[in-house]
């Protein structure tokens, strides 16, 4: 996806929204998309444009995820968390995505853990 202009991606994404519903029944393909759709919205916030990585974002709350998904709705809660730091990097939000990420170090997902952690932290050098 970093070789792609920015605009492509959005608008691949949008493809990808209208086609959610159909994936749903393809796990494989559902958690990609979700995927996907995460890293869209990091892309969108690295580019500064809040607006749509707000877009995307919006779209993956709405989608109804089964409970039974557990890593898709730690994407759609973690994309949530890091945008609302994004938008206000205020102490409490940094927190409360660093809360979230330790969640994978609670449950044993140590490697887990460890890259989102990374994630976390080049993203806020980054878009500092």
């Amino acid at each position: 996806m970093s070789v792609m202009k920015l605009d492509t991606i959005n608008t691949l994404s949008r493809e990808l929204i209208v086609r959610t519903d159909q994936a749903r029944e393809v796990s494989n393909n559902f958690q990609l998309i979700i995927s996907l759709l995460y890293n869209t919205v990091l892309m969108n916030l690295d580019a500064g444009d809040l607006k749509s990585a707000n877009k995307i974002l919006r779209v993956m709350r709405n989608t109804e995820i089964d409970e039974t998904k557990l890593p898709e709705r730690f994407m759609v809660r973690l994309a949530q968390a890091i945008t609302s730091y994004y938008g206000d990097p205020t102490e409490k939000n940094r927190r409360d995505t660093d809360q979230l990420i330790d969640v994978l170090r609670v449950l044993g997902c140590d490697d887990l853990f460890v890259a989102y952690k990374k994630q976390f932290e080049a993203f806020i050098n980054e878009t500092k």
